[in-house]
């Protein structure tokens, strides 16, 4: 006689869990590989001094637009803290596509055009790929998530810094390695709004740290946090020169949520 041998069906729960594991994976996939793309350039502005006030103004306005483009990540404008007269435009687009479309803007255009007199010095650009955040880290949205009626003062007092970094030739997976724990750890922190590791398109070597804290408060408590001294030491040895740093005060966005915005994990898209 012959025994049908009972068919074990895995529990729905076990079912579902791998196809959301599948589905993340393949959210992570598409991710990194839209991340690669991504098109993230820093302008250097030099401005005549009694130029600053309508350049600063023409130049928000600029970027309150191109936060609305498609494909566009971030357009955060900055102001160098010493030397008053220059001016940093974060500017990063899903892909060259996107940057390219940008440049063909009506807005863009004007800017270009109203602020051309205004330079001291032609403006200057430097390119880099994203090393972190990662996918779900970065979330789906850019400066666009704050709206007019939010406190528009609420960055006057945040803390944002520009480190540069040289590792030594050799060193650049484990550096990027190291610095990306570091950032991803130090966003976790009370009243960190942002910390991205940039690695320079022209030179692996070079890296760009780009630390945003509500207040100065809080950028001085990263420095006494285990993450920090534990990167700190690691990357001692590998160092070509020392590393940095720039303080700007932030002039767009002006909100804490569209330095930000709110982490959902799995559940969303992100950015890149």
């Amino acid at each position: 006689m012959l025994t049908r041998r009972a068919t074990i069906h895995p529990p729905r729960v076990a079912i579902r869990s791998r196809r959301a594991t599948r589905a993340r994976d393949g959210r992570r996939r598409r991710d990194a590989r839209v991340r690669a793309s991504a098109r993230i350039t820093l302008v250097r502005c030099d401005v005549k001094a009694e130029a600053m006030d309508d350049f600063l103004r023409l130049t928000e306005e600029n970027a309150r637009a191109s936060v609305r483009e498609a494909g566009n990540v971030r357009f955060d404008v900055l102001r160098d803290e010493k030397d008053r007269n220059l001016v940093t435009l974060v500017e990063i687009y899903a892909d060259d596509a996107s940057a390219a479309k940008h440049k063909e803007t009506k807005h863009y255009e004007t800017w270009r055009d109203e602020v051309a007199d205004m330079m001291a010095a032609p403006r200057s650009a430097e390119t880099y790929l994203a090393i972190e955040p990662n996918d779900d880290a970065w979330t789906y949205a850019n400066a666009v998530t704050w709206n007019e009626d939010d406190d528009q003062s609420e960055m006057v007092n945040a803390s944002c810094v520009h480190v540069h970094c040289e590792c030594a030739a050799g060193d650049e997976a484990a550096f990027a390695s190291a610095c990306a724990k570091n950032a991803s750890e130090s966003a976790l922190e009370d009243g960190n709004l942002r910390f991205d590791v940039f690695q320079s398109a022209e030179s692996a070597r070079k890296f760009l740290l780009v630390e945003v804290y509500d207040g100065a408060a809080s950028a001085v408590a990263h420095k006494s946090t285990p993450h920090y001294e534990a990167w700190r030491e690691e990357v001692a040895n590998m160092m070509a020169r020392p590393r940095q740093a720039r303080a700007y005060d932030v002039v767009f966005p002006p909100t804490k949520i569209s330095w930000r915005g709110d982490a959902c994990g799995d559940a969303c898209d992100t950015t890149w």
